[in-house]
């Protein structure tokens, strides 16, 4: 019995240790991006979205999501990250530099759509 009840508190303990911050949960994701593992990208960062992280690390989770969808062609859905994005943070902007030209058009459509 004392066995088993070690195992338990073991593994109970060993999975606090392991898991991961929603900072480093963002960071696998632009990882993801970086390497063209858009899809990747995409499930991963969704994760940091909908979390109830900062709103600094939901706006890049969005952003980076937005461009992800973009890479692989789905504009609907980089639309939707976008609106997203735009309501957590209604003064959010795209780096100029950071992401490709078809993110800061569709950015620009969605913000003077909504407006």
């Amino acid at each position: 019995m004392r066995v088993l009840v070690a195992i338990a508190i073991v593994s109970v303990l060993s999975g606090v240790a392991g898991a991961e911050t929603t900072e480093e949960t963002l960071k696998r994701g632009v990882r993801a991006y970086a390497t063209g593992k858009f899809r990747d990208a995409v499930r991963i960062l969704a994760a940091v979205a909908k979390s109830g992280a900062d709103t600094a690390l939901r706006v890049r989770a969005y952003k980076m999501i937005a461009a992800s969808h973009l890479a692989v062609g789905n504009r609907a859905a980089a639309r939707e990250a976008v609106v997203a994005l735009l309501g957590v943070d209604p003064t959010a902007t795209f780096e100029t530099g950071r992401f490709p030209e078809r993110v800061f058009v569709l950015f620009d459509e969605v913000r003077k759509g909504l407006s």
